[in-house]
């Protein structure tokens, strides 16, 4: 009976570690401050926020086949809430994923590749939401037993009218990569590792608001003189 309450007692301090040890963690900048929940990294590792560009550069995010060991995937997603600085009247006009690694392939059979999503959500609505896909910027297709560099991106236009007054959204990164060697096709080996991510968050002024007065103005008049033009004709 005691054995068993001590079991219990283990069982419950254990849990409630992992419980704190999960926490939401904020990185400050200038512009905008970006949350993120430090235990669901994963294989991204530690993020650091460097201007406006939040980045990694993990350090076990692989995926290796060998002699026909057939799939190997190794994949990781994660969210990361920005939230503008009201003070810094700014908006969101973009978001810019680059990644990059290497990858080795030896064999005829031998195929590796690296993919995945940026999706991007308004946080007031989450209706809102704009998917980007993440491709190689050129094929992983080189298999003479040296490692190659690799490089891909996605993109988030952000710019479109109902965009305007986003002032906090949530970035979804989901990444995976993809290692395949075939059966019985004599010595074959596939390799990719992720050793950069980075997310930038483009912004630019919101217009004040005798901006938008004289902008207004401006194509009020010249509807006016378009209209005045083809009244004399």
């Amino acid at each position: 009976m005691f054995a068993a309450k001590k079991l219990l007692l283990a069982l419950a301090l254990t849990s409630a570690a992992g419980y704190v040890q999960a926490a939401p963690v904020t990185l400050d900048g200038a512009a905008f401050s970006v949350t993120y929940d430090d235990a669901l990294v994963g294989l991204f590792g530690t993020p650091t926020l460097s201007g406006n560009t939040l980045f990694f550069t993990p350090t076990s995010f692989k995926a290796i086949s060998t002699n026909g060991a057939g799939v190997s995937l190794a994949s990781q997603t994660s969210n990361f809430d920005i939230l503008l600085k009201p003070s810094a009247n700014l908006r969101l006009t973009s978001i810019d994923l680059n990644e990059g690694g290497d990858y080795l392939m030896m064999g005829q059979n031998s195929f590796v590749n690296a993919l995945g999503q940026m999706r991007v959500r308004n946080n007031a609505n989450p209706s809102m939401e704009i998917v980007g896909s993440i491709a190689p910027a050129a094929p992983l297709a080189i298999k003479d037993g040296i490692n190659h560099n690799w490089a891909a991106g996605a993109n988030a236009d952000l710019n479109s009218a109902a965009w305007n007054n986003v002032g906090s959204a949530r970035v979804t990164l989901e990444n995976i990569l993809l290692a395949y060697t075939q059966a019985d096709t004599g010595p074959q080996m596939a390799f990719a590792e992720k050793k950069y991510s980075g997310i930038t968050f483009n912004v630019s002024p919101v217009p004040e608001a005798s901006t938008w007065s004289m902008m207004v103005l401006g194509v009020g008049l010249l509807g006016y003189l378009s209209l005045r033009r083809r009244n004399q004709q």
